[in-house]
C-alpha cells in the first residue's frame, strides 16, 4: 500500500533519534549512488565518517543546530538540517526524502518544520545551497517560496562544484504544493550541503540581484 501523508509524523529530532537518522542517511546515499546530485563529493570514507550515530548525534540541538525528521511506522522517511549563518539568517543544509515517500508532500512538511523553528528562533532570512545543475532540487526549492540569491563556485576537497545559493523570507506564506506531481517516485535528495558540512569550503562568485 503506498504510504500516505497522514501515516508520516514530522517532528524535530531528538538525541535519541541520532542512530535511525545514521542509518536512514546512509542507507539513501547508496540507493542513490555516490554520484548523484546532491552528494556531490561524499566519498565512502566521507559517508563513513558523517553516517554515525555520533556524528548526527553532534548535530541535534548543538550551536543553534537543528534537525526535522519525517518517521512512519516503517523508520525514517527523510530529514531535514538547519545552522545559524549570522544573527540574521540559518540555512537549510539540505533535505533528503526516502524513495518509498517522494512525491507526497514529506519534503514540503519538512521545510514548512525549518520555517517556522526559524521563525520562532527570531531568524529573518533562509539560504540553501545546492548543486546548480540539479534541476530537481532547484525546482522543489523554487516552488517554496525561494528565489535564486547568489551563483558561486564551492571548492570541496578537490572539486569545483558550480552552486546556486536560494533565499526567502521566513515570515512569507509558503508558496507550496502538497506533491509534486510531475516527477516520478524516486529519492529526493537535495542534500548536497548535508554532505559538504564536513569538508573544506570555499565560495567565490558574483551575488544575483536579490531582495534577499
Amino acid at each position: 500500500m503506498p504510504l500516505q501523508l497522514r501515516d508520516v509524523e514530522v517532528r524535530e529530532a531528538e538525541p535519541s533519534d541520532a542512530e535511525a537518522v545514521a542509518t536512514f542517511l546512509l542507507a539513501a546515499w547508496r540507493e542513490a549512488g555516490p554520484e548523484s546530485l546532491g552528494f556531490t563529493g561524499a566519498t565512502p570514507e566521507l559517508m563513513a565518517e558523517i553516517a554515525t550515530p555520533e556524528a548526527i548525534g553532534g548535530r541535534i540541538r548543538r550551536d543553534g543546530r537543528r534537525l526535522f525528521l519525517a518517521r512512519s511506522r516503517e523508520g525514517v522517511m527523510g530529514f531535514a538540517a538547519t545552522r545559524p549563518l549570522d544573527g540574521r539568517s540559518v540555512e537549510l543544509a539540505g533535505i533528503i526524502v526516502g524513495r518509498a515517500a517522494a512525491g507526497q508532500g514529506v519534503g514540503t512538511r519538512l521545510v514548512e518544520q525549518a520555517l517556522a523553528a526559524a521563525s520562532r528562533d527570531g531568524f529573518a532570512r533562509m539560504v540553501v545551497r545546492t548543486e546548480r545543475t540539479n534541476d530537481r532540487a532547484i525546482a522543489f526549492y523554487r516552488t517554496r517560496g525561494f528565489e535564486p540569491a547568489a551563483d558561486c563556485i564551492e571548492r570541496v576537497g578537490e572539486l569545483q562544484v558550480p552552486v546556486l545559493e536560494l533565499a526567502r523570507d521566513v515570515h512569507e506564506q509558503p508558496r507550496t504544493e502538497d506533491r509534486l506531481d510531475a516527477d516520478p517516485p524516486k529519492l529526493l535528495s537535495t542534500g548536497y550541503s548535508c554532505v559538504r558540512s564536513r569538508m573544506r569550503r570555499e565560495c567565490t562568485g558574483k551575488r544575483a540581484t536579490s531582495r534577499y
